[in-house]
């Protein structure tokens, strides 16, 4: 199975327990997991998790640094070949060409202001806690 996670996936996952933490650590610990990544993700994941704002949160930066290597190490990049202007927030574009290169089955975000598709072609985009719930039934 192929996934994307969307930068506020990370973020969440880090400052608190909930389903975008439960959902990190299965992406850790399936093997059958993909993540999915591509330098501009990878890139806005290492400059967003950077942030000064985020260390008012106990152990975040330590967290984050952890949590960069691991996907760094383990998730499979692809080089994205076609650019696409389809979300009104231009910067999240990249993640739908990602799952365009690597026919991500599931792109899993927080953020549906932005991303107000329930799909784009075999990708099914999800809410951490629809995906989550689809992992406990299979």
């Amino acid at each position: 199975m192929k996934v994307i996670l969307d930068t506020n996936v990370l973020i969440s996952a880090l400052i608190a327990k909930s389903y975008p933490s439960k959902v990190l650590e299965a992406i850790f610990s399936n093997q059958e997991i993909i993540l999915c990544l591509s330098d501009a993700v990878f890139n806005e994941y290492s400059e967003v998790l950077k942030r000064p704002k985020f260390a008012r949160f106990k152990e975040f930066h330590s967290s984050a640094s952890f949590v960069l290597q691991y996907i760094k190490r383990e998730g499979t990049f692809y080089n994205p070949k076609r650019s696409l202007e389809l979300l009104k927030d231009q910067s999240d574009n990249k993640f739908l060409e990602l799952s365009l290169e690597c026919k991500a089955d599931y792109l899993i975000t927080g953020n549906f202001n932005d991303f107000n598709i329930s799909q784009f072609r075999n990708t099914k985009i999800l809410s951490p806690k629809e995906f989550y719930t689809i992992l406990s039934t299979s």
